[in-house]
């Protein structure tokens, strides 16, 4: 493959073979993603991650990658969810689930197992923000206390500096969190305002 790769020179492709041929590397793509995200439990299980100095089994698979932690928890959590979702991972390993679509469903069914057969389905057709839309849908209507909950339960932050060093912040949280924060930020931010003027 790295051969193949190595050597490949786009500009030969036949300009009505390169869909098909695009088609099949996206294919490639989505076997690999799915050989991946099975193995990640089983990284994590090996342990290797304590031996060479990672606090977590994402953080490994973060730095093997290539990726962001981020990234790489996505990947764990999805693959133990599915592990729990005979049809989700059916459809992942048969290449009929994209990694974006697999976490998204894999998410919502875990929430609401029974609208398993409808997001599926829509999932093998339809573009990952009509996906997306539809499991936050999903997830919206499940008993709120129990939306507040998961919410609560799933709540981070983070910040870091990208590659043009600009500063970012993310957040994810309740509603009353979310307002808890703004009562102390946006004040800092009034007064770093100022100060700059």
């Amino acid at each position: 493959m790295r051969e193949l790769v190595a050597e490949f020179d786009p500009h030969t492709v036949a300009l009505c073979e390169a869909p098909d041929m695009f088609r099949t590397a996206d294919r490639v793509e989505r076997f690999a993603a799915c050989l991946k995200a099975l193995l990640a439990p089983r990284v994590e299980e090996a342990g290797l991650w304590k031996r060479t100095g990672h606090r977590t089994a994402a953080k490994q698979l973060a730095a093997d990658a290539g990726t962001s932690v981020a990234a790489a928890q996505r990947l764990l959590d999805t693959s133990k969810r599915m592990a729990e979702q005979p049809e989700t991972e059916q459809a992942f390993r048969a290449g009929e689930l994209s990694m974006p679509k697999a976490e998204l469903v894999a998410g919502a069914i875990e929430i609401a197992p029974d609208v398993a057969e409808r997001l599926l389905g829509l999932a093998k057709t339809a573009p990952v923000a009509k996906v997306r839309e539809e499991v936050l849908r999903t997830k919206a209507a499940v008993n709120a206390d129990e939306n507040y909950q998961r919410i609560r339960k799933e709540r981070s932050a983070r910040h870091y500096t990208d590659a043009d060093n600009a500063w970012h912040f993310h957040a994810t949280g309740t509603v009353d969190d979310g307002a808890a924060f703004v009562n102390v930020f946006e004040p800092l931010v009034d007064q770093f305002f100022k100060q700059a003027h």
